[in-house]
């Protein structure tokens, strides 16, 4: 007799084996180029690069404030709010208003990871032009990108497909976080922001875990005129140790 909690683990166990895919083979070169491009334009790439800082809410709970242009990052995530700069690697760590010490190494690597992965998710076409990307075609004209160096977990492998316009409608991962390989993500509801960049608000993963951005927001400025800058303690502790001035007003 099949133990019942089996039983009813079956079609969970089927659409797991179901979906899993081994990762195709690719031919490089000027095709692969060619669709490379053809994704960057339809991505709105050169308005994400002249797009100042961004901010959204991963998955209703994480919050991203991202100043690209200064590489500074804000992480607001449980309790903790942990900023750090991209360049100096130097960090702010806080649970609500209270500063933390002993434990700002661990919140800040935790931090750092829901950057990259929660980032990713903008637009994995703004990746895939990177010296660290590996590009080649590979079924029936799709575009396969491995990322050998860079991120949270180099050496990971991505099957991108797109719509007629050429923006992503579907993306397959292999990857070291997943133990679904070759899981697929699709990419729906396209909103512009106030850059004129196109963003998927909601995607779903192996249909069964969704992953949508809300309260997104792009800048072409930051900091607004007339406005706080959130990262001035950080910038302050960056440039002579001893302050721990924070302003988070947004």
């Amino acid at each position: 007799m099949i133990d019942k909690t089996l039983h009813y683990l079956f079609p969970f166990i089927f659409l797991f084996v179901a979906s899993c895919s081994s990762l195709p083979k690719g031919q490089t070169g000027e095709a692969a180029e060619k669709l490379t491009q053809r994704i960057l334009a339809a991505a709105d790439y050169e308005k994400w690069k002249a797009t100042t800082a961004v901010t959204f809410l991963f998955r209703g709970d994480d919050r991203i404030f991202w100043d690209k242009k200064r590489k500074l990052v804000e992480v607001l995530f449980k309790k903790n709010l942990v900023q750090f700069s991209e360049v100096t690697g130097k960090s702010l760590c806080f649970e609500g208003e209270r500063r933390l010490f002993d434990e700002c190494g661990e919140l800040t690597a935790a931090a750092v990871k829901r950057f990259y992965n929660h980032t990713y998710w903008l637009n994995p076409a703004f990746h895939i032009d990177t010296p660290n990307a590996v590009r080649a075609i590979a079924e029936e004209n799709k575009l396969l990108v491995t990322f050998n160096s860079g991120g949270a977990t180099p050496g990971d492998s991505y099957l991108f497909t797109t719509d007629e316009e050429g923006k992503l409608s579907e993306m397959r991962m292999w990857v070291s976080t997943l133990p679904l390989k070759g899981a697929k993500a699709t990419f729906g509801n396209y909103q512009t922001t106030a850059t004129g960049v196109r963003v998927a608000l909601d995607h779903k993963v192996a249909s069964l875990a969704s992953v949508n951005l809300s309260e997104l927001q792009m800048f072409a400025t930051y900091p607004e005129a007339g406005r706080p800058d959130r990262f001035q303690g950080l910038l302050e502790l960056a440039g002579g140790p001893g302050s721990e001035s924070l302003n988070r007003k947004k």
